[in-house]
């Protein structure tokens, strides 16, 4: 990314492109901002989710009905994830340690999460996590450097969190990484529960060129945002997740420009303020939301 007043910009312009079929959700650099700010929202100009022809569908769960986004089981009132105390190494520019970074987190956010999609009845899985573009993908080619930082494949059950990018964009500040890690966890998240089946069965165009389809977009994404919000409250005050570095990873989502298909600044940051402060996972229903707040 570059850099703005000499400071760095936000690893966290995540986007994804919504095509008809769902597949991959981008971390993207949208412009430059200020110094330990976080990822604003800009859809790549490749697909952001396609799911496979032919994939195992899995489970009798997995089968089921597909509900409407915004009746999501995960959605309802009283569905809370599990307080949780996150064990994180330090964030270095080291290849290792970066890595060790983002299974850590992603242990952490697997158990937090996993209750929360028990209560809703759906199966869990757990998430990858690469450093490096994968030579062979359910989701395709990579997107380039100038479209994307970071990514979720759903074809994958993987984030790629690229290294070069990430430390470009987020330099070595826990809570970059972190909230870079929990918005594309949340797009796993919307992935296990069934949000994104239900929300590819809705769009009505291949490029998310609608009006309709960007606000789709923008309900998945603000949701994305809420979700991370959601994980950084279970973790808040405990472990290597202090209060300072929980509410400095939701503050990120606020260093953006607005976008079409993600949002504005404000909701960015709204939603995920929405999932911080929230009682359970019901706050992070974008999908019910007037227009007017998903703009």
């Amino acid at each position: 990314m570059e850099h703005a007043d000499g400071e760095r910009n936000s690893p966290l312009a995540i986007a994804s492109v919504l095509a008809l079929v769902l597949l991959v959700v981008v971390a993207v650099v949208l412009v430059p901002k200020l110094t330990n700010s976080a990822d604003g929202h800009q859809a790549p100009p490749v697909g952001g989710q396609a799911r496979e022809s032919g994939r195992d569908t899995g489970s009798d769960a997995d089968r089921a009905p597909v509900p409407p986004p915004e009746a999501n089981p995960l959605l309802a009132p009283g569905v809370y994830l599990t307080p949780v105390t996150c064990e994180l190494p330090g964030v270095t520019r080291a290849a290792e340690a970066l890595l060790a970074f983002y299974r850590s987190g992603i242990d952490c956010l697997a158990a937090a999460w996993h209750g929360a999609l028990g209560q809703a009845k759906r199966p869990f899985t757990e998430a990858g996590v690469q450093l490096s573009e994968p030579q062979a993908s359910g989701c395709g080619v990579a997107p380039s450097k100038k479209e994307a930082t970071a990514y979720y494949c759903a074809g994958d059950r993987a984030i790629y969190m690229l290294r070069d990018r990430m430390l470009e964009a987020a330099d070595v500040i826990p809570a970059a990484h972190l909230a870079v890690l929990a918005h594309e966890y949340g797009h796993h998240v919307q992935e296990l529960s069934g949000i994104m089946t239900a929300v590819e069965l809705k769009m009505s165009s291949a490029d998310e060129s609608t009006p309709a389809d960007k606000e789709l977009s923008r309900r998945v994404e603000l949701q994305a945002n809420c979700f991370a919000g959601l994980f950084a409250a279970a973790a808040s005050g405990r472990g290597d997740v202090t209060k300072a570095v929980a509410d400095k990873a939701v503050s990120e989502f606020g260093n953006t420009d607005d976008s079409d298909t993600h949002g504005t600044r404000k909701h960015q940051l709204w939603w995920a303020r929405a999932g911080l402060r929230a009682a359970d996972t019901s706050a992070c229903n974008t999908f019910t939301a007037p227009a007017a707040d998903v703009s």
